[in-house]
């Protein structure tokens, strides 16, 4: 670290601080939610070092993290109640911190061991030696001999500090429904697996789903959460060609990127902020983009998860809605809304393009378009939403609507939650606009109830960015 970066690590570390304990005393909801006493309480959000870094460096990782890549992923009324914390992985200086990620590599986190280090042996040493028949076995039999002395040589120490201090400010941040994001940068991935393991011992089931990890740069093929950025010219940990091992709850966002080293900022291609929250582009988009749009899902998917719980409010309103690129040109549209749904009323979600679009009428009917003669318009999209909670419901009674309450029902306040991916082709004006339709319809009912409401849309133009 640089005498230049100490000085604004020292610089920014009060305002880093006012940022972690002045984010909790601020008690607005979210936009529109009508819901101050829900039990989604806010957002945390906690970063974990890689090897060889002093607790300033971590600081400063934090900071950047918060000050670039939080605002691009999340607007305003929810980064105004997120806590910013660092988990200090602390350092023991370069080559006991490479001993200790080697344990951890060969007791059991890494499956395919003797394919990493063949591959980290390719990476350093480029083709000299090689082939040498049988050097998968060689260090095969290497990392079993190796197994049993290295977990006597490294201390557990290290890992203890780390969970006894992040386990429980995080189960009490989960207990008290706020959802967790654990952003891990390299060696730190091990330790952001551990703590979840060691989380979900210690908490209820329902509330591991506010939990997510983003791993960046990691060295272990476990990414809990689905959500992985990796540098391809990463020196340390790009040399990992191991499958990757998803467990997530229907999430798979893998962004793999060229990206050209700058040999006098980061030669390795490996450092938190010089690299991965650079803002130099690699194969059209940029790795800090592929960080936001990673905390701007993982945020979405725990607030889904967050509300199940919480009593919608009903009425018929949008509470929030984002929309954000992805590399290939698609977008992740995401949205909460609350509605009241009468005996005899469904939800049905459709997106549409927005190129030429002229207007619509909020009675859930086709929006209307001044498009030149011969002008191709997509249909609408029926997007990926879900209504919670769903006891009482017909969820997905037919493709086009998410959920119905019967005629033999009663009125229900639920939440929608919206987390679709749009097409390409309708954003060629860069806005998609969002259709929330409440509607009585007879194909859904044998008769249609005296005194149905009329049907209503909550109609948006967003700007997917």
């Amino acid at each position: 670290m640089t005498s230049i970066q100490r000085n604004i690590c020292r610089r920014f570390l009060v305002a880093f601080v006012a940022l972690s304990v002045g984010a909790t005393t601020v008690a607005a909801p979210l936009s529109g939610t009508g819901i101050p006493n829900c039990p989604a309480a806010g957002y945390s959000v906690y970063y974990v070092n890689g090897v060889d870094n002093t607790p300033e460096d971590a600081t400063l990782s934090a900071i950047t993290l918060a000050s670039l890549a939080l605002p691009a992923a999340l607007d305003s009324s929810i980064l105004a109640r997120t806590k910013v914390r660092t988990i200090y992985n602390a350092t023991d200086g370069i080559p006991l911190d490479l001993l200790e990620s080697a344990g951890q590599v060969v007791t059991g986190t890494v499956t395919n061991t003797s394919a990493y280090l063949t591959a980290a042996w390719v990476g350093i040493f480029g083709g000299l030696f090689l082939p040498i028949p049988g050097l998968d076995g060689v260090l095969t039999k290497f990392v079993d001999s190796f197994r049993a002395a290295v977990t006597k040589v490294i201390s557990s120490a290290s890992v203890s500090k780390v969970l006894n201090d992040a386990v429980p400010k995080i189960v009490a941040d989960l207990n008290s429904g706020r959802v967790v994001v654990v952003i891990a940068h390299s060696q730190g991935n091990y330790y952001a697996n551990q703590i979840y393991d060691a989380v979900n011992s210690q908490v209820q089931p329902s509330r591991m789903p506010l939990l997510r990890i983003v791993n960046v740069a990691s060295p272990t093929s476990l990414h809990i959460s689905g959500l992985y950025v990796l540098n391809s010219t990463d020196v340390i940990t790009g040399l990992n060609k191991e499958p990757i091992t998803f467990t997530p709850d229907g999430i798979s966002l893998l962004s793999t990127l060229s990206f050209n080293r700058d040999s006098f900022k980061d030669m390795l291609g490996h450092n938190f902020v010089t690299t991965y929250l650079s803002s130099v582009p690699g194969n059209g988009t940029t790795l800090l983009n592929q960080i936001v749009l990673a905390i701007q899902t993982a945020v979405s998917r725990g607030l889904i998860a967050a509300v199940e719980n919480c009593p919608s409010g009903g009425g018929f309103s949008n509470v929030n809605l984002t929309c954000k690129r992805n590399p290939d040109g698609s977008a992740l549209l995401s949205g909460l809304y609350t509605a009241e749904l009468l005996p005899g009323e469904q939800i049905t979600a459709v997106d549409w393009s927005a190129q030429y679009l002229s207007g619509s009428t909020g009675n859930c009917q086709t929006p209307t378009y001044a498009a030149p003669t011969g002008a191709n318009l997509p249909p609408g999209d029926y997007s990926n939403t879900n209504c919670v909670p769903s006891a009482g419901l017909n969820l997905h009674p037919v493709y086009y609507a998410t959920c119905h309450n019967p005629l033999s029902g009663v009125p229900r306040n639920i939440w929608v939650t919206l987390n679709s991916t749009v097409p390409k082709t309708y954003l060629n004006s860069g806005s998609v606009l969002m259709m929330l339709c409440r509607a009585t319809t007879a194909n859904l009912n044998s008769t249609i109830p005296p005194g149905a409401r009329p049907n209503v849309s909550l109609d948006t133009l967003i700007a997917c960015n």
